[in-house]
């Protein structure tokens, strides 16, 4: 398949690309981490580069391309509203692009968060979510966050979340406090996040709006955690009258289920939900509890149209072409991607590793910043696209293309891996 794509158009001159990645740095202010600038032709999980070399897509643009690259569905999703009379939907005037979103999205919605509220981006699907729960809960305004939680970077979410350069320079403004997150080596670790949302309450009583919940941390690290642990947060929520806002942009449609809240069996517990990435969009799905009044929520731009009509798309694709489920084909590459880590565990390649549907990660031997930093350039010119998480120790972690990889082509992708480590 590499041969097939490499060579589909002529790469660009040498000094062209140069000239391109230097005025990224010099316009941003920084450079890319690593030199990518795609040629715009790939094929399922490999991508070329505008250098005319292939390399195995393993990191999708953080999430947004499960369905990896040149995926003719897709594509044809996009060239059926491409001649559509508006090029970006609002909520004042919407095509019907937006009413099928709202449908696709509300057919697979979790629990009792029947309603749906569309957006551009993660992090403005989490600040209406806030809005919203707050409305409710007035004058409560605090949020609890799980340590190394993740939840945007409008300044309101970086508050909420736990990364230090995420936060640098921006004020503290009381509103977001911490709780320990699980933690598998501590026999009591359910019991010591739970007396920590405690002493929260008993120092602001009253004043807690939500509890803001990653069920696998993304950016914290990629973590997860036993249904158990959940449940004894959620409970110890419900008995202050706190919000549970589950926050599945980055797990929504790839662990096996629509949602995390599914694979877990905590449906029930949710008040609001946000999703996204793969999404082409976001939104935020609310119970009718949390219905805010007229005038709340709003924004000008809903989604692009092209957006909206492949989030519907992504969501009918996800069970027509057996994706979820306990036999579905995400669980079978999580089994695949674990089996390989484990070997790599055994043979102290690696300390440990998380595999949850299409998305894992493995801590190197060496997992400080630098040498992360310095691995992740290693297996990109080796040939795979990765990327790192975490806030130390750092993990190297891949969001595989599982729309469209198979098992069989794991194989190739580790093996580079395993001689860079």
């Amino acid at each position: 398949m590499r041969d097939e794509i490499k060579g589909i158009r002529p790469p660009s001159n040498p000094a062209a690309i140069k000239d391109a990645l230097d005025d990224i740095a010099r316009i941003r202010g920084r450079p890319l981490v690593y030199p990518f600038i795609g040629s715009g032709r790939g094929r399922g999980a490999l991508v070329e580069l505008a250098d005319g070399s292939v390399k195995w897509d393993w990191i999708t643009s953080i999430g947004t391309h499960f369905f990896g690259h040149g995926d003719p569905e897709m594509t044809r999703a996009v060239l059926t509203v491409a001649s559509a009379d508006v090029p970006i939907q609002g909520h004042l005037q919407p095509n019907g692009e937006y009413v099928e979103f709202l449908r696709a999205v509300s057919s697979i919605a979790p629990g009792r968060c029947k309603h749906v509220w569309p957006s551009m981006s993660g992090t403005m699907a989490n600040e209406n979510a806030l809005k919203i729960i707050r409305q409710r809960h007035a004058p409560a305004f605090r949020v609890l966050a799980f340590e190394n939680a993740f939840a945007g970077r409008s300044a309101l979410m970086s508050e909420i979340s736990g990364s230090a350069a995420n936060k640098k320079g921006q004020p503290d403004m009381g509103q977001a406090h911490p709780v320990p997150f699980y933690d598998p080596a501590d026999a009591s670790s359910v019991d010591r996040t739970v007396a920590a949302m405690d002493d929260a309450f008993k120092k602001h009583p009253g004043e807690f709006c939500a509890m803001h919940v990653e069920l696998v941390q993304g950016e914290g690290g990629f973590r997860d955690a036993p249904r158990e642990f959940f449940q004894a947060v959620f409970e110890r929520c419900r008995r202050e009258r706190v919000a549970v806002w589950v926050d599945e942009i980055q797990t929504f449609g790839r662990i096996g289920e629509y949602f995390m809240l599914t694979r877990l069996g905590l449906e029930e517990w949710a008040d609001v939900v946000t999703i996204g990435k793969m999404l082409c969009g976001s939104a935020v799905l609310f119970s009718s509890e949390y219905n805010p009044d007229p005038g709340l929520v709003s924004g000008t731009f809903a989604g692009y149209t092209a957006g909206l009509a492949l989030g519907a798309h992504v969501i009918r694709r996800l069970r027509a072409d057996g994706l979820i489920g306990l036999q579905g084909k995400i669980r079978a590459l999580e089994r695949a991607v674990s089996e390989r880590l484990q070997v790599w565990k055994s043979d102290r390649l690696i300390r440990d590793y998380t595999a949850v549907g299409a998305m894992a990660a493995f801590t190197p031997i060496e997992p400080d910043l630098d040498s992360i930093r310095s691995m992740v350039r290693k297996i990109f010119d080796a040939g795979v696209c990765v990327y790192y998480t975490g806030h130390g120790p750092y993990r190297i972690r891949v969001l595989l293309p599982g729309g469209c990889m198979s098992t069989d082509e794991l194989k190739e992708g580790f093996d580079i891996m395993e001689r860079c480590l």
